[in-house]
């Protein structure tokens, strides 16, 4: 799921959740998740796909956590967004 919101592949995502995937859950070694790929990449439409998806699911309150996540360095999707100067997301 990190590569499709990073590639910016919300069709793949999908076929990915429809699955079982839980890309706002699923972490990597440095504990990112999909939303912190998305907004550090400014991929918008991936962004609201991961938590609208999240949202609307079987837990809303995972989708309102994702959003201050932090990742093994203390880092939000956000501050990832911010740092690649992408005010969109």
């Amino acid at each position: 799921a990190m590569w499709a919101a990073w590639a910016d592949n919300v069709p793949i995502l999908d076929l990915l959740v429809v699955n079982g995937a839980q890309p706002l859950q699923e972490t990597n070694q440095r504990g990112e998740t999909a939303l912190h790929w998305a907004a550090g990449s400014g991929h918008l439409n991936v962004c609201q796909y991961l938590w609208f998806s999240a949202l609307e699911g079987s837990d809303p309150q995972q989708a309102i956590a994702s959003l201050t996540q932090t990742d093994h360095q203390d880092k939000t999707p956000l501050d990832y967004a911010k740092e690649n100067e992408h005010s969109s997301v």
